[in-house]
């Protein structure tokens, strides 16, 4: 638990400010003693709770209307963004000595839940100050969601909140506008600003929530009472029957099921199968959905038909086994071409039941010796295509989720979301079903047939400790709903999962949101700036970023003690300062008039900085880098009049390579041929067996292919064809 305690006696002293901008480091700060004796009886202890990412507590203690100590609970947060802010936000409540607090830039969802936690405290201490009279009417607020501004409309009534709906929105396509509806929807339901977040959009969630509940402050409320964490204390359903229960509604999932609930063309055939996709997150769409768009298509389809570049499937596999020589122990090139296969006739159904995918996406790229067909995505709305700025998440990767759920749906397959598989049912190494668990209920599912879509690996804290500890310094910055449940449960069964770590995909990031594919995401390849570690030291010559690849970078970083590097630069560096203001907005740069307050804002040794930034700067003048070899046309001086830190750090911004054993038929196996667990498929990122891909959106090709062919195994075995 990081809970942090801040009090009147030794600390009052303290500047807030100094606290106010060390925003967001992951460095956790020692807990601080609680007051060493209880509180006298002119004293009053109280405590408050509201929900932030996690649910955030406050505890102050009061007297003659005084704040005398405050602890501030942030160990629930999500790190990087408010777990460890609990120190700086419980000194911010002494120095103002009430809820009004400045909190911490880069982490509104966190501040707003420590002001709206020590204002339901105040109130039982009679300190609330609140004397304003509510005023019905429509109010318009306005909060910071993950890459925008989200503005949410409330009418209220004086007393309760009639209607609440989304005014502006640019965070990322289809997730956030789900979100954003989703949380104004419920907020009505419940008469409560402390709703469940969307799965997946938890930053535009809780962005929505505090923008109502900016609207409702301008109305005159007093919303401490509206952010209480609501308790749900769950029921258990009866079990439920169904023929195939498909596991994860991403682009393995989704096709899975709609290959068991039509035909191996995805056609118009109904199986008269009962099929069923459960998923953690609030929207379809998987990994797929951060896949930057790209979609390969290499041969028998209208895409590649239209270009006439084509690679048949047993080209394919040879190519993908040449890219991945280290793979021969595992690989199977017999089941990869089986499923390469199901390829062509999985594109052209799927485009044929509305798949986000056209013949002017088709464009022509390389594949080992070959030339073959892959789709570059569009966005409907803004036009923004895959390529156009590189690897871009804003495409129309958001797109390719929603659409094939709803081909899913318009079969007739049932897909549950915001419902977390929470194991398999299995006895005497025969799978009968699984359990789940909703916002509302814990349950089972029998089934004849369950699929294990749940992608590759996840970077959860669970996944890394057990799977790849060696990435404990590594930011996640992929799909938040991957945890690897079906490598887990493989384990436990005693089974052998595979970790290729040739396929890792570790790259210089900022943090989840700025990752390596939006502009100001390649800042750091734009040259010219210093970079110093935790130490506030020079590590390397700066010149190899423009000739490394990311992966090398990468790794580089993932030899300092921490990860984290830090690029100082000043304003007369127009290519990285044009950038600035978005980065110290998320919470990771920093600007300063003297190296000596840079350094204390970005929590950098002072007098290591400034030797460091002297050092630099006369080889700067002398023209001759004598300690790196950095050649002088890449270094400039950092002497303008505002000076910029930006924090970077390696981070995953791709699934992990960890999967699990199957036989030729989707069968999954405890060892590399060995256990079957009967009645138990997988299909996409959780096949180990299948090639590694390489290629523009080769592995979401795989993934829809792989699902063709599961669910059809499926299918065929249980009608006996």
């Amino acid at each position: 638990m990081k809970i942090r305690k801040a009090c009147l006696a030794g600390l009052a002293g303290m500047a807030a400010a100094a606290l106010l901008l060390t925003a967001c480091q992951n460095q956790s700060a020692p807990s601080a003693s609680p007051t060493g004796s209880a509180p006298s009886a002119q004293e009053q202890v109280v405590t408050g709770t509201a929900t932030g990412m996690g649910e955030v507590t406050v505890e102050l203690t009061v007297a003659d209307g005084k704040i005398l100590s405050a602890t501030v609970d942030t160990s629930n947060e999500t790190e990087g963004y408010g777990r460890d802010l609990g120190e700086q936000l419980a000194q911010q409540l002494m120095d103002a000595q009430s809820a009004d607090i400045d909190g911490v830039s880069g982490c509104t969802v966190t501040s707003s839940a420590v002001r709206a936690a020590a204002q339901q405290a105040l109130a039982q201490a009679g300190m609330s100050g609140q004397t304003a009279q509510a005023t019905a009417g429509v109010y318009v607020g306005t909060a910071r969601g993950a890459k925008s501004d989200i503005k949410m409309a409330v009418e209220f009534d004086g007393e309760k909140i009639l209607n609440v709906w989304n005014v502006e929105n640019g965070d990322t396509a289809v997730f956030s506008q789900i979100a954003a509806d989703t949380v104004a929807q419920e907020i009505v339901e419940n008469q409560s600003l402390s709703v469940d977040v969307v799965s997946g959009a938890t930053l535009t969630s809780r962005a929505a929530m505090l923008a109502a509940a900016n609207a409702l402050e301008q109305a005159g409320v007093s919303t401490a009472d509206w952010m209480v964490a609501q308790e749900v204390e769950k029921t258990t359903r009866p079990t439920e029957e169904y023929d195939v229960v498909v596991v994860g509604a991403g682009a393995s999932g989704l096709t899975a099921a709609l290959s068991a609930k039509t035909d191996s063309q995805l056609g118009l055939t109904d199986s008269g199968l009962r099929v069923l996709v459960v998923e953690r997150n609030g929207f379809p769409g998987g990994d797929m959905g951060y896949s930057g768009g790209y979609i390969g298509t290499p041969s028998g389809n209208p895409l590649s038909q239209a270009t006439g570049a084509e690679m048949s499937p047993e080209e394919v596999t040879e190519a993908m086994l040449a890219a991945n020589p280290n793979a021969a122990d595992f690989a199977d090139p017999v089941l990869s071409l089986n499923i390469w296969q199901r390829g062509p006739a999985t594109i052209t159904g799927l485009m044929n039941r509305g798949f986000h995918l056209t013949v002017e996406d088709a464009r022509v790229v390389a594949l080992g010796d070959g030339m073959m067909t892959a789709a570059f995505t569009q966005d409907p709305v803004t036009g923004y295509r895959c390529g156009d700025d590189w690897y871009d998440a804003m495409t129309g990767a958001p797109y390719l989720g929603k659409t094939l759920g709803a081909a899913a749906e318009d079969a007739g397959v049932e897909i549950r979301l915001h419902t977390e598989a929470t194991g398999l049912v299995i006895e005497n190494n025969v799978c009968t079903g699984i359990t789940v668990e909703d916002r509302e209920s814990t349950y089972q599912i029998n089934a004849k047939k369950v699929i294990l879509a749940t992608g590759y690996g996840g970077f959860d804290q669970e996944s890394v400790e057990t799977f790849y500890p060696e990435m404990s310094n590594v930011l996640a910055a992929n799909n938040p709903g991957n945890h690897s449940d079906a490598q887990k449960w493989i384990k436990e069964l005693g089974g052998e999962v595979i970790y290729y770590p040739d396929a890792n995909y570790i790259v210089p990031v900022y943090n989840a949101i700025l990752r390596d594919n939006y502009e100001v995401g390649w800042l750091f390849q734009k040259g010219h700036t210093m970079w110093v570690n935790s130490d506030g030291v020079r590590f390397f010559d700066e010149s190899q970023i423009l000739d490394n690849s990311l992966t090398d970078t990468g790794a580089l970083l993932q030899t300092l003690d921490d990860g984290y590097a830090y690029m100082i630069f000043d304003d007369a560096n127009t290519d990285c300062a044009q950038y600035a203001q978005e980065l110290i907005e998320q919470g990771v740069a920093w600007s300063a008039s003297t190296v000596e307050e840079l350094a204390e804002k970005a929590g950098l040794p002072a007098d290591a900085l400034a030797d460091t930034v002297a050092a630099y700067n006369e080889a700067c003048a002398s023209g001759t880098d004598a300690q790196f070899g950095t050649p002088a046309d890449f270094m400039m001086p950092i002497t303008g009049s505002t000076l910029y830190a930006a924090r970077i750090a390696p981070g995953s911004t791709a699934s992990m390579p960890l999967s699990v054993y199957v036989d030729q038929d989707m069968t999954i196996t405890l060892t590399k041929g060995g256990q079957r667990i009967e009645n138990l498929l997988a299909a996409g990122g959780v096949c180990g067996n299948l090639t590694p891909v390489t290629g523009f959106g080769a592995h979401v090709y795989e993934a829809l292919s792989s699902g063709t062919y599961a669910g059809e195994c499926a299918r065929l075995a249980i009608l006996g064809q």
